[in-house]
């Protein structure tokens, strides 16, 4: 599978994160327990540059290694047209692992995620926009459009805190 990683960056680009071989990720078994654990370590000795790196191999790594992650599935439901499974979700614990769901033509509104995250398309596609802050004395939670990307399977998508986007399958 051809893949490639991408850093959103402040001005709404994708950067192209350093590319790694499918075969220097494989491990049997990998279990998701053995994941969350490694996220936790990576999560207390790295600086946030480099964990973020970090976390895309593992994620990469899970995906990779987890076929059980390719059956799961999550019907959408009306009226939003969406569907999400919590995987991992622990109070306390700063990760969250779910898998969304979308129905056709379905679109999220513009919102921030808030804090770091890693995001992959298991099967289709989806089409993201991505935005920057651009404040005025005017109006100074001005938003723009940057960039549009589309994201198929293998493609991941890194993001910092303060990272807008607008979803749609």
């Amino acid at each position: 599978m051809k893949h490639r990683d991408f850093l959103v960056t402040d001005a709404g680009e994708c950067r192209v994160c350093k590319p790694v071989r499918a075969w220097d990720l494989l491990r049997t078994p990998y279990y998701f327990h053995r994941f969350l654990t490694e996220v936790e370590d990576v999560l207390e000795v790295a600086g946030k540059e480099e964990f973020l790196s970090q976390l895309r191999l593992l994620v990469r790594q899970l995906i990779t290694n987890s076929y059980w992650l390719q059956t799961q599935y999550v019907e959408p439901t009306l009226p939003s047209g969406t569907g999400v499974m919590i995987l991992y979700d622990e109070l306390g614990y700063p990760l969250t692992v779910q898998i969304a769901t979308y129905l056709p033509g379905v679109k999220s509104s513009v919102h921030n995620h808030g804090t770091w995250g890693v995001l992959t398309v298991l099967k289709g596609e989806e089409k993201d926009t991505l935005w920057k802050r651009e404040p005025t004395p005017q109006f100074p939670d001005r938003w723009s459009q940057r960039r549009r990307r589309s994201c198929c399977r293998g493609i991941f998508l890194v993001l910092l805190p303060g990272r807008f986007t607008r979803s749609k399958p």
